[in-house]
């Protein structure tokens, strides 16, 4: 009786790291070098929450300087040296979930003034959802 009770806590305990896995939506992902992958990963529920943008109809939700400035700010709280970096791109993204319509991202990316980029090349990248939240990566080895 004991151990069916272990094993029924064990397959609940699987379950709920599976539905958690499948509550989140990677909606950017990057490969360096030494073989690590970043995943940039949001909560189902967050995304739904999140303001919509018709690209055909006005302006996002949050405009393209407000996402510039969270994204140094994001930067300053992970300890770059933001004197060596310069703006490098802004990118307007559709979240590519065709379960989720209108959503879409900020990519802003830094590189450093010297040239190159940034190792790894994420650690100077920031997503800005249009709330104004940052998307951070999650790191797994490949």
């Amino acid at each position: 009786m004991k151990r069916i009770a272990t094993l029924t806590a064990l397959a609940l305990f699987l379950s709920f790291r599976v539905a958690a896995a499948e509550s989140q939506v990677e909606i950017m992902q990057f490969r360096d070098a030494n073989a690590s992958v970043a995943s940039f990963l949001v909560k189902r529920s967050q995304l739904d929450a999140l303001p919509r943008w018709n690209d055909r109809k006005g302006d996002p939700p949050l405009s393209q300087r407000k996402a510039v400035d969270i994204a140094l700010a994001e930067l300053k709280r992970r300890q770059l040296a933001l004197e060596s970096l310069e703006l490098r791109s802004v990118t307007l993204t559709r979240v590519n979930d065709v379960s989720v319509a209108g959503l879409w991202f900020y990519g802003v990316t830094f590189s450093p003034r010297a040239g190159g980029v940034t190792k790894p090349y994420w650690k100077s990248m920031v997503l800005v959802l249009m709330d104004g939240s940052v998307v951070n990566p999650v790191i797994r080895a490949q």
